[in-house]
């Protein structure tokens, strides 16, 4: 039909984790191959010269490698899509180069909502089902190539994370690494340890929800912090406890979104959420507000952890049209 919205990409992989992602870099060899373009070149247009990010990206190597399972996926999807992996390390590495605090993550029990803000030249984005073995089966929704910590998992949790701006960001496990690693665990408790965990390189914010309620974790590079579990919550790119407030950075237009997105889910109730879901992450709170157009709303998500489904849609959700993905 002309004019028709095409979905996501769905991805299926299954076996150890470099099979999963030998198989995602095969289904998306092209994209990939498009996407780790656009991400280099949004890197050297930041001022990191080619010479100077392959030092970079090697510099990073023996911290990546200290989470096996997640260095094996991305070894996998380097051989799936044909790349080095060292370019598929740098579409990990992207929050680390570049300033790119964005994205929103609100949640009741059992319902979690996301709203995915990323660059304008890097939006394409995919659904990946993944069955590890030995593991919970897993969906994660994605830009493609930058395999994050945002969708759900079977062991009863869904997440969302954002990045966050810290004066104590080093050089240490990417930090995206750390959200896929909190996204993959074998239940809520082991995300909230792998999020905290390692030597990460910088902050992130994530929103873990689960039947009963929901938890805001928040790190820097040396500091992490987890709440207690509540009916709802939300999160932007800004620190909210006070133990971050020797490197916390500048919060900007965040503090807006989150007001909002507070406001949104505090105001109905579980079941209403649930009703009101596709138009609830298209309100302002899920938008960027920053000028310049620096960011836009890659795509939407819902997550329903009682049953077991993922729907998304790309920008802000309007055009549709809303695909869903359910667990295995």
């Amino acid at each position: 039909m002309a004019g028709q919205v095409e979905g996501p990409r769905v991805i299926r992989g299954e076996g150890s984790w470099f099979e999963i992602g030998r198989q995602y870099g095969e289904e998306l060899r092209a994209e990939i191959a498009d996407a780790a373009g656009a991400i280099e070149a949004l890197a050297v247009a930041a001022g990191h010269d080619r010479a100077r990010l392959d030092a970079r990206i090697h510099d990073f190597i023996p911290y990546a490698q200290e989470l096996p399972d997640r260095w094996d996926e991305l070894a996998g999807v380097a051989q799936g899509s044909g790349l080095p992996i060292e370019d598929v390390l740098l579409m990990q590495l992207l929050e680390d180069l570049l300033d790119a605090d964005a994205c929103t993550t609100a949640g009741r029990a059992g319902f979690l909502l996301h709203a995915e803000m990323w660059f304008p030249s890097h939006t394409d984005y995919a659904v990946f089902i993944s069955s590890p073995t030995g593991g919970p089966p897993v969906i994660t929704a994605s830009c493609v190539g930058f395999l994050t910590g945002v969708g759900l998992n079977a062991s009863g949790f869904a997440l969302g994370v954002q990045s966050i701006p810290c004066r104590d960001a080093r050089m240490g496990v990417p930090r995206a690494m750390v959200s896929r690693s909190a996204l993959c665990a074998p239940s809520a408790a082991g995300a909230a340890r792998e999020a905290t965990g390692y030597q990460r390189s910088g902050g992130n914010g994530f929103l873990i929800v689960t039947p009963t309620g929901a938890q805001v974790i928040e790190t820097s590079a040396a500091i992490g912090d987890v709440t207690e579990e509540r009916p709802w919550g939300a999160h932007t790119n800004h620190y909210v406890s006070g133990k971050f407030q020797s490197v916390a950075i500048s919060k900007g237009e965040t503090c807006q979104r989150l007001d909002e997105a507070l406001a949104m889910v505090g105001s109905v109730s579980d079941q209403e959420l649930r009703e009101r879901g596709r138009s609830v992450v298209q309100t302002s709170g899920f938008v960027p507000h920053g000028p310049g157009g620096g960011t836009v709303t890659a795509f939407v998500m819902l997550a329903d952890v009682e049953h077991g489904w993922v729907e998304t849609a790309s920008g802000g959700g309007g055009a549709g049209p809303w695909a869903r993905a359910a667990l295995p």
